[in-house]
């Protein structure tokens, strides 16, 4: 068995004064370390445009999204097919990605009840299996509408799994939770830890108004005034890379460019 190789990385972070991470009351989020409030950043809040980041310097993007049914059915309606098969092609995408079918809210155009992190072209490559498969479609559909049962699975189950459980370098890097489909779990390779400011820094509030450019005759004032809060400091930083796991992930592969510069990245 492979022991772990672990990269710890570690940054100062300054800025300028904003509220980077807010909390539920819209104020910038704290935490107490060391007997004083600190400006703190979640860890989540941070990984979104590192993730984001990563695939722009690939030109490999992934999406996390619960529209891939309904994505499709819009791709379809556009191309002429009707609003009932264009609803039954993207509720069939679900229903035939593994036994039983993914959850999804037929009031929402059969939009997932998880969160998929997928490939961003994985919506395309599922309507081009809905096309392949329409003769199939509208057999199903007319079924259903004359038994007024619901449909069995009728895509090809294989090749839906092919498409939900591929893999981009940020999804090898960050990991994904797709249990539900067999091989769709991956564990992520990267932790990242909230960020905090080295010290003491409270959310101070900032009074600001607006002027209305066209007042009526005698008024004066503001259009609209407000109280806003904003923090500063220099944030300490750290994640650790996995890079047995993040090696696993990408099935070892270290020899194409994208695959090498993620791990220079690292």
């Amino acid at each position: 068995m492979t022991a772990a190789r672990f990269l710890d990385i570690h940054a100062l972070h300054p800025t300028m004064a904003a509220n980077l991470n807010s909390d539920e009351s819209g104020e910038p989020k704290t935490l107490e370390l060391g007997g004083a409030i600190r400006t703190m950043v979640s860890s989540q809040a941070w990984k979104r445009p590192i993730r984001l980041a990563v695939e722009e310097e690939l030109d490999e993007h992934a999406t996390r999204t619960r529209m891939v049914p309904p994505t499709v059915t819009d791709t379809l309606r556009a191309e002429g097919w009707t609003e009932d098969l264009a609803s039954f092609a993207a509720a069939q995408i679900a229903a035939s990605a593994k036994t039983g079918g993914l959850k999804t809210n037929p009031q929402e155009g059969h939009r997932t009840q998880a969160m998929l992190f997928l490939p961003a072209d994985t919506a395309r490559h599922l309507t081009q299996l809905c096309r392949t498969h329409r003769t199939t479609l509208e057999e199903g559909l007319a079924k259903q509408t004359a038994t007024k049962k619901p449909a069995p699975a009728l895509l090809p189950t294989d090749e839906i799994t092919a498409q939900m459980t591929r893999r981009t370098a940020s999804i090898s890097l960050f990991g994904r939770m797709l249990t539900e489909i067999h091989d769709g779990h991956i564990q992520a390779a990267v932790q990242m830890a909230p960020a905090f400011t080295v010290h003491r820094s409270e959310p101070q509030p900032d009074f600001f108004t607006a002027v209305d450019d066209w007042p009526r005759p005698g008024e004066a004032g503001s259009a609209h005034l407000n109280t806003a809060y904003r923090s500063t400091g220099h944030f300490y930083r750290f994640a650790t890379v996995n890079t047995t796991t993040l090696l696993a992930n990408l099935n070892g592969d270290t020899t194409t460019r994208e695959r090498a510069t993620v791990l220079k990245g690292c």
